[in-house]
């Protein structure tokens, strides 16, 4: 599981919510079988989605990325509960490309240019959606960028995954710092300075920081009060009810050609890899509940 912290300065006037999302980026990675520059903006991703979610209310609100760019990756989705709990798809996992000239992992030459839509399920009969062009490609500024225009947020955002020659995730994590409505010329002036100086959060996790050392190499001087601390997961919401529905969606007609001609369904999840099997029976069991 990933660790998540939340903080705040004592004159609240900056807010920050930390993750170390390699637990989360690895099992991904496993899933999905990711090239090492497909992991790198995969996991990106994944850990801004988890960082976003946490911030929504109830455990009946959800939040889905779409980065959809015109590189090889093609499109990446993440989804997000309330807690943090993430889940996602790429188009073309197995894309790769050589590193950068900065000896980096060429993320936004994988991304390329496109938008960032962001839609948050608030439970209300339809969701709030936000889109943005794509900054850089690189996911981090994407972020910041997409909370500055669509919600007139001042934040920063980093995001890093470190890997290894095997493939391994040897480390992933990100934090976004919100600049709140009471925050002070110093507090804003501090959190600025430090950002332009540190290492990244990559290499603070790698690096065996805890969260809190995260949180005062971005707070510096600012004494802080630790608000939360979480575990969010890689956690994958499918099940064999959710896959009747979507079968039962398709119609009467298309379900019917799919008893006649098959005899049979096999459904996989596209977050999880999960199989669900059905049956004729099974089928035809649903087909009473479908609509022409």
């Amino acid at each position: 599981m990933g660790r998540m912290l939340k903080a705040i300065t004592n004159k609240g006037g900056v807010s920050i919510t930390v993750l170390d999302s390699t637990d989360i980026v690895s099992k991904a990675r496993e899933l999905h079988s990711t090239s090492m520059t497909a992991t790198a903006a995969f996991g990106r991703v994944l850990t801004a989605a988890s960082l976003l979610g946490s911030n929504l209310k109830t455990e009946k609100e959800s939040i889905t990325l779409r980065v959809m760019g015109d590189g090889p990756i093609g499109d990446i989705i993440a989804v997000s509960d309330n807690l943090g709990n993430v889940r996602g798809v790429c188009s073309n996992p197995n894309a790769d490309l050589p590193l950068n000239e900065k000896g980096k992992f060429d993320v936004s030459g994988l991304v390329g240019k496109g938008i960032l839509a962001v839609s948050k399920d608030l439970g209300l009969k339809e969701p709030y959606i936000g889109q943005v062009d794509l900054v850089s490609g690189e996911i981090a500024e994407d972020i910041a960028f997409y909370l500055l225009s669509s919600e007139q947020q001042p934040s920063a955002c980093a995001l890093g995954v470190r890997i290894g020659k095997d493939l391994s995730v040897e480390a992933a994590a990100g934090y976004i710092t919100r600049i709140l409505p009471d925050a002070t010329d110093y507090e804003i002036d501090t959190i600025e300075n430090n950002l332009k100086t540190i290492i990244p959060v990559s290499s603070m996790v790698k690096s065996d920081y805890e969260l809190t050392d995260i949180v005062k190499a971005v707070f510096n001087s600012l004494e802080f009060t630790v608000l939360e601390e979480t575990n969010p997961d890689y956690l994958c919401t499918c099940s064999k009810t959710r896959m009747e529905k979507a079968l039962i969606s398709i119609g009467k007609n298309e379900l019917n050609e799919i008893i006649n001609v098959d005899g049979k369904a096999e459904i996989v999840c596209r977050f999880c890899n999960s199989v669900y099997s059905f049956s004729k029976i099974e089928l035809e069991k649903l087909l009473e509940s479908a609509v022409s």
